[in-house]
């Protein structure tokens, strides 16, 4: 019917002006050096409707060097993608990795939601993260199903590559 076309017309815009102008606002506050939520490697091919989902609930902070981000045994609350910085990962006081913009970290927490964090997270560059909490994570899974396995295919196939390369292990 004429109402329904106009409802899906009026819907298409409005969706259209709502992810133009987050996009505007998101690149606006955004450093210079900074990358984009979109393009952050684990995010990448996320349809534009689900990166609208996506970043209603991401919570973008900034953080200094020297600051630790949470602490081996801490509760793990929330994903972090890094925007901006580099950061080092330690165990039991051992730096054992770090990682730099367009990566995240912290994603046991919306994989197992009793899980503590196994290392500790300190930021060596002045960085810029998007926040993603473990609370606002279930009511994505509740609300945009679809969306949730694209992020945890990206998660799962991002944590497959961690693990080959850490035991040094070559596939075929």
């Amino acid at each position: 019917t004429l109402k329904q076309y106009l409802f899906k017309v009026l819907a298409d815009n409005h969706k259209w002006l709502y992810l133009s102008n987050l996009k505007k606002s998101r690149q606006e506050d955004m450093d210079d050096d900074e990358i984009a939520l979109e393009d952050i490697t684990v995010l990448q091919g996320m349809s534009d409707d689900d990166m609208a989902i996506l970043n209603s609930f991401m919570h973008r902070e900034r953080f200094s060097a020297g600051d630790a981000i949470f602490q081996e045994g801490d509760a793990g609350s929330a994903v972090f993608f890094i925007a901006k910085g580099l950061v080092d990962v330690s165990k039991g006081g051992e730096r054992i990795g770090s990682f730099a913009a367009g990566t995240f970290f912290g994603e046991t927490a919306l994989l197992d939601a009793r899980s503590k964090r196994t290392a500790t997270v300190t930021v060596t560059e002045d960085a810029v993260f998007y926040r993603l909490s473990a609370m606002d994570f279930q009511i994505i899974k509740q609300t945009a199903p679809n969306m949730t396995v694209t992020l945890l295919s990206n998660i799962g196939r991002t944590l497959t590559a961690k693990m080959r390369y850490a035991r040094g292990v070559v596939t075929v």
